[in-house]
């Protein structure tokens, strides 16, 4: 993902990080990773997070593609499947 992409605001990754006034990087707090499973169908291990555990926000990029997974104190539980269309992404609710 080129830094043009990249939105402070809604970036868990940056989890409980602070900017130069103290304030978080990233309002939703929490934290996110980016992970695959080898010789897994990252499709059944998203739905089985779906299914199995608490979590923020889900999007799933494909089946042989790395899955990310949010966590906040409230979790939304939003799972999300990203399109390719005319160059974009594009989301989708992922079921």
């Amino acid at each position: 993902m080129s830094a043009g992409r990249i939105a402070p605001a809604l970036d868990q990754h940056a989890a409980h990080e602070r900017n130069r006034h103290g304030q978080p990087v990233c309002p939703r707090l929490g934290a996110a990773v980016d992970f695959i499973v080898e010789d897994e169908d990252m499709a059944e291990v998203a739905r089985w997070i779906m299914a199995n555990l608490p979590f923020d926000r889900l999007y799933f990029y494909g089946s042989e593609r790395p899955l990310h997974v949010s966590w906040s104190e409230h979790p939304v539980g939003a799972a999300y499947e990203l399109w390719e269309v005319n160059g974009r992404r594009v989301p989708r609710v992922f079921t």
